[in-house]
């Protein structure tokens, strides 16, 4: 039985339509990780195709064969990576650093693996000691972390390779392995939970890559839409079915090859979103060359902090976000009074958000933030939806209007 807590009045809206706008609208989610020698974060989406952007932090040692751990931060849009040694916050997609590099670990332990929960904000870290630490999520980490042990619990010669975090149910996936022994590493799933992260639940056998064996686990990772754990060993990605009390784990589908880097982490990492259609500005507002709708955060369940933003807008205007579940559809709907068209559905009454003021030091380089914080209730999983900002330019001579480019996005899961 699933028990949902009400939703707030901006998405109980779009529960009614999730079956109708689960359509492809934007680049599918990707499974991204640090790669050992590069570094580099690597990103492979759901067809299996491939692409990299270099870091600035060193590579992971040849010693250090468990080292490595990968983990993305919804609210600010990054990721978390980790060579063992140094920790660094970059943007997905270029590699552009977020947070600087900084030492974690005060012993000669070395990461092994990292995931964010995102409902307390905070970063899981497992290391070579077999250790879990949980801390708080900022700029930089702090010093003093939760921390408890699982050595007692893992096998002789095993460590612990990657975690992957449930951020509804709080539910914790470690993967242990024998790193000595690549040919017969023993990979096993261990099942726990964010408030008691050293009692395991149960275990279970990792599979293997169809027929290929697999080597030892590097990184987990946990689709909440799709409710599978996602696995590596460095080359192949395994997708897992597993019952989180019995530990029952069944294949469900491998991506093997396509980069000769082995990966050392693994996440989910949000599809971008899609830009659709012209903006406008009537006067008498100024007419400012570029009004942009963008989006603030990562459009993942469970996000608090997650914004629709307008940059390039007409400063001291007045912002309204418009949205409903949908694709955008070109070339929309005209609206009496504004100066361009609207490109969401109409078959609902889309929803209106502000206003809000508009802020700038100069004429056009006005900014709006409206928070839209994202509940974490699964019914919401790859929910389609548009959105455009418009404003109001009040004067002496009358009221002028302006419209962003609509935007095209989906909620997802991390």
């Amino acid at each position: 039985m699933s028990i949902h807590r009400p939703l707030p009045l901006v998405w109980a809206f779009a529960v009614s339509f999730v079956a109708t706008a689960l359509l492809p609208a934007q680049a599918d989610p990707v499974r991204i990780g640090i790669t050992a020698q590069g570094p580099t974060v690597l990103k492979q989406d759901d067809n299996c195709r491939v692409r990299a952007c270099p870091l600035t932090i060193a590579p992971i040692g040849a010693q250090a064969t468990a080292a490595g751990g990968t983990a993305f931060d919804a609210t600010v849009g990054g990721v978390w990576v980790s060579n063992g040694i140094e920790i660094v916050l970059v943007d997905g997609e270029s590699c552009r650093e977020l947070c600087p590099p900084r030492r974690l670990l005060v012993d000669r332990a070395f990461i092994t693996g990292l995931a964010v929960y995102e409902p307390s904000r905070q970063l899981v870290v497992t290391d070579s000691a077999n250790r879990v630490h949980l801390y708080p999520l900022d700029c930089p980490l702090p010093a003093r972390p939760q921390t408890c042990s699982l050595a007692a619990q893992l096998p002789a010669n095993h460590t612990l390779g990657g975690v992957a975090v449930d951020d509804v149910t709080g539910t914790l996936y470690l993967a242990s392995a024998n790193f000595g022994a690549p040919a017969n590493p023993g990979n096993l799933l261990w099942v726990t939970s964010i408030s008691a992260p050293c009692q395991p639940r149960c275990f279970g056998r990792i599979p293997d890559c169809g027929t290929t064996p697999l080597v030892p686990v590097h990184g987990v990772a946990f689709d909440g839409c799709t409710g599978s754990v996602w696995i590596t060993d460095g080359l192949r990605q395994v997708e897992l079915r597993v019952d989180p009390r019995t530990c029952s784990i069944r294949e469900l589908r491998c991506c093997s090859g396509g980069f000769t880097d082995p990966l050392a982490g693994l996440c989910i990492l949000p599809g971008s979103s899609l830009v659709q259609g012209p903006g406008c500005v009537a006067r008498p507002c100024r007419a400012c060359p570029s009004p942009t709708h963008l989006l603030g955060g990562a459009s993942l369940l469970g996000n608090p902090a997650f914004e629709l933003r307008g940059e390039g807008l007409p400063v001291g205007s007045s912002a309204f976000a418009v949205l409903n579940a949908g694709r955008c559809q070109a070339p929309g709907s005209n609206v009496p009074g504004l100066c361009g068209p609207l490109l969401m559905s109409f078959a609902t009454p889309p929803i209106v958000l502000g206003p809000v003021p508009v802020t700038g030091a100069a004429f056009c380089d006005g900014a709006a933030r409206i928070p839209v914080p994202i509940p974490d209730d699964p019914r919401l999983c790859d929910l389609v939806l548009c959105s455009q900002l418009l404003g109001l330019c009040p004067a002496a001579g009358g009221t002028g209007t302006y419209v962003t480019p609509a935007r095209q996005w989906r909620l997802t899961w991390h």
